[in-house]
């Protein structure tokens, strides 16, 4: 099976407003690279979840959106793989839900050759995000993601439907917010585009994680506070550490002031970070 990271045409209007999928093109052979390396680390993400590691499937799905950042494409759904993951180790879901939506995961990113394989690909999708649904009612990740797999395969009212189930579970939940927002836009519902974009804005300001592609978004859209932006997302890899950490450039002053260099990460003094 042949498969290429997925670029829409009709469908970007559900996410026009958000960018959530990246169309700039990538030129640089770096950025290519960094591409193909995403691939097979989400991918390899996806085969340790269904496997029932979800320590090394959360390595990779941080690794996953390191790259993802790294070729200016769309890191959703590696930052969905992650956050599944991340529940999973924390206790908050279990394993088998887990495994479920890393397969409703699976093929979300890619575009098949035909139209039935990319309905394959959004089916799958919806199958397991509800098998997953199933076996915890109360996850509302889990809704975001058939929200997600509805809104690709363009029936928008189910994927409205879903991902008013996500926000009401979590109203905290700024990325189902945000995908909310564009698609009541879509639909012309301009009051409730807007009431969901702010809210997602506002819960982004207050420290909410979301996408680096969403964040990013609302920064050109001049919708973050000034203290966000100075944020700085910083990673360090080693053979048995993976960490993906905030730390604000206030923060990293601070400790150059008072030459606490054991407290800055390594990763700075090699060029490690993005400003976001």
């Amino acid at each position: 099976m042949i498969l290429t990271k997925r670029k829409f045409s009709w469908k970007l209007i559900l996410i026009s407003v958000l960018a959530f999928m990246s169309l700039s093109p990538i030129v640089m052979k770096h950025s290519v690279i960094a591409a193909e390396q995403q691939n097979k680390e989400y991918n390899e993400g996806i085969s340790a979840a269904i496997k029932s590691n979800f320590e090394d499937a959360r390595n990779r799905f941080i690794k996953a959106v390191k790259l993802d950042i790294e070729s200016n494409d769309d890191d959703t759904f590696s930052s969905l793989g992650l956050t599944v993951a991340e529940d999973v180790l924390n206790k908050k879901i279990t394993k088998d839900v887990g495994k479920t939506l890393c397969q409703a995961l699976q093929f979300l990113p890619y575009k098949g050759l035909t139209k039935e394989m990319n309905n394959m690909f959004f089916n799958v999708g919806i199958e397991n995000s509800r098998r997953a649904i199933g076996l915890d009612l109360n996850y509302a990740v889990a809704y975001m993601i058939l929200g997600y797999s509805y809104a690709l395969k363009g029936d928008i009212g189910s994927a409205i439907d879903a991902l008013n189930k996500a926000t009401n579970i979590d109203p905290n939940f700024a990325t189902a917010h945000a995908l909310l927002s564009a698609l009541y836009r879509s639909q012309n519902k301009h009051e409730l585009s807007d009431k969901h974009l702010n809210r997602a804005a506002q819960l982004v300001n207050q420290g909410v994680q979301v996408p680096n592609s969403l964040l990013q978004r609302f920064k050109k859209m001049g919708l973050l506070s000034a203290a966000k932006k100075g944020d700085l997302r910083y990673y360090v890899f080693q053979p048995e550490n993976v960490e993906a950490q905030w730390i604000t450039i206030e923060k990293l002053q601070k400790l150059l002031r008072e030459h606490r260099y054991d407290l800055i990460p390594d990763c700075f003094s090699s060029g490690e970070y993005r400003v976001v």
